[in-house]
């Protein structure tokens, strides 16, 4: 089978197996044949057709994917309800024919004559008028799959900080940056000619080009957002860095949460880092609409304690519970400043040797990558997402920049 189809399957049985968890059917859902849903455990075995749906997965939008899968999921709750009540398992508990007949008779009479009696009122009440708002239906939608995706995103960050591992199942609600800075020079990333070598088009169209990040490319297009943001550090005209993230959502969001294609992302990330001579480069995952970053898995600097800085201003700086103190943070009390904070962690880490980075991290499971002098990256394991957040925890109050609280 097409390693792509392969990937889709794992989709649609996972989108198959949240909606049946709605209607409350528990059980689990593989596809047969490349064509046929099945669901097998704690009930009857069902089937279900998957139609055209496997054709038509890669240029579907993700509310459609939904909406499609949705309806699967339904035809196998019905047929898993019909099938666990269907008559014939018990003789003593069927019913005569001709009493279903004449039930269903005695129903139809019924139902006429409360026409008759009711006429239009009847019709009006079992129709009421549509109401002008459900010309608004699309965005209601849109507003419920992104309330969902939220709370679903906002579950498995809640797993993840416990040390679960996150996988395909919850990529819904995610988006995945790539973050790069590089001290102040004349020419903004965002406006660096070197950026079409990987992202080319206006801000509705931009498309990911680079040729390395085959998953990426095979899963774009329709539901799939690339974004990119300009930075400035401390945002004045003389900023000390510039800065540009990269910002992936939909359906680019489903290979970062695969064992088999993270590492896609990595090189995408070591390749534009070393386009643009990044000082600090990291890669991870968030929450739409959060700062507060997960499951991250790759930084890169010129040398060791640099990359121990990279680690913990992008994982520690925006964390529920920042791993800074916060006069570290908010000097004067009052917003946030990165560009302090940053410059706080660069001054505590910088005697930081090789060595003592490896074993800050390699205790929660990172690894370093480079010679001793660098460049060097830190990489850390797809299982227990919640590794490199703990690793800049446990580096920033290695020195001082926590009081362990």
């Amino acid at each position: 089978m097409d390693p792509g189809h392969a990937l889709y399957l794992r989709e649609i049985a996972t989108h198959i197996s949240e909606s049946l968890a709605r209607f409350g059917i528990a059980g689990d859902v593989y596809i047969q044949g490349g064509n046929e849903a099945v669901l097998e455990g704690s009930g009857p075995r069902v089937t279900a057709a998957l139609g055209t749906l496997l054709q038509h997965w890669e240029l579907l939008p993700n509310d459609e994917r939904q909406r499609r899968c949705g309806e699967i999921a339904r035809r196998l709750a019905e047929a898993r309800r019909f099938d666990s009540a269907a008559p014939g398992r018990s003789d003593q508990s069927t019913l005569p024919l001709i009493v279903w007949a004449a039930g269903i008779a005695v129903l139809l009479l019924a139902g006429i004559a409360a026409f008759r009696v009711f006429g239009p009122r009847a019709l009006a009440w079992l129709n009421p008028p549509v109401a002008p708002s459900s010309a608004n239906a699309p965005l209601a939608e849109t507003a419920d799959s992104a309330l969902r995706g939220q709370k679903v995103c906002d579950a498995a960050a809640s797993r993840a900080l416990r040390g679960a591992t996150l996988g395909i199942a919850d990529a819904e609600g995610w988006q995945v940056d790539i973050a790069l800075l590089r001290p102040a020079h004349e020419i903004s990333l965002i406006d660096d000619p070197a950026l079409a070598r990987f992202v080319q088009g206006p801000s509705e169209l931009r498309r990911l080009v680079w040729p390395g990040a085959r998953a990426l490319l095979a899963v774009q297009g329709a539901g799939a957002s690339l974004e990119l943001e300009d930075l400035a550090l401390p945002p004045t005209l003389k900023p000390r860095f510039r800065g540009l993230t990269v910002t992936f959502s939909g359906r680019f969001v489903t290979p970062y949460f695969n064992e088999a294609t993270r590492s896609e992302y990595m090189q995408l990330a070591h390749a534009m880092s070393e386009e643009f001579k990044a000082e600090f480069a990291g890669l991870f995952a968030h929450c739409v609409g959060s700062k507060e970053k997960h499951a991250g898995s790759w930084f890169q600097a010129p040398n060791p304690a640099l990359a121990a800085t990279a680690l913990i201003y992008f994982m520690g700086v925006d964390a529920a519970i920042p791993h800074l103190r916060q006069d570290l943070l908010r000097p004067s009390g009052g917003m946030l400043d990165y560009a302090v904070a940053l410059s706080n962690v660069e001054g505590a880490t910088h005697s930081l040797a090789y060595e003592k980075v490896r074993s800050l991290i390699g205790t929660y499971g990172g690894s370093i990558s480079g010679p001793p002098t660098g460049p060097t990256a830190l990489i850390f394991d797809f299982k227990d997402s919640s590794r490199a957040a703990r690793a800049s925890r446990e580096s920033a109050m290695a020195v001082g920049l926590s009081d362990g609280r």
